[in-house]
């Protein structure tokens, strides 16, 4: 069974676990699976939201290379991991569990894909982690407007 169509599969049985949970609020076992089977275990360590068809997550589960990973991994001083444009916010949670990792700010523009980045940081127990909705830009506008593909959450941009 290929990757895509395993987290399209979790996705389901969590959703049957999470309508027997709610038919039998009183027992315990189908929230315990929902929980299990909500995320997946990344590439890089970090548990993050299970989110079939985004190809940023896809990409964090598979692996974008070791480049940004190890470097972040490798930092043997104390240091603030600032990530603009978080996402799902896998380095965010790379960085937070590095021991010289003061503190991680998370800035994420998407209200969607931001409490996908809340879930992820409460799932990983990232306490270091400060999540911020919001986005940074040159204009002097009072709104920013933005175009996302839900396909690839990770190309949003200004426009």
């Amino acid at each position: 069974m290929n990757r895509k169509k395993k987290y399209y599969l979790l996705q389901l049985v969590a959703s049957v676990a999470r309508l027997v949970g709610s038919l039998f609020p009183s027992w315990a076992t189908p929230g315990r699976i929902v929980a299990k089977l909500s995320f997946v275990r990344s590439t890089y360590g970090p548990y993050l939201l299970n989110t079939p068809g985004d190809r940023t997550f896809e990409l964090c589960v598979e692996g974008y290379g070791r480049f940004v990973s190890d470097a972040i991994e490798s930092q043997d001083h104390n240091f603030i991991f600032l990530d603009i444009g978080a996402n799902l916010g896998v380095f965010s949670l790379i960085a937070a569990a590095n021991p010289h990792c003061e503190r991680v700010i998370a800035v994420e523009p998407l209200p969607g894909i931001f409490s996908n980045l809340k879930a992820n940081v409460r799932r990983n127990g990232a306490d270091k982690i400060e999540s911020i909705l919001g986005a940074i830009t040159t204009t002097t506008d009072g709104i920013a407007y933005l175009a996302f593909d839900p396909r690839h959450s990770g190309m949003s941009k200004i426009v």
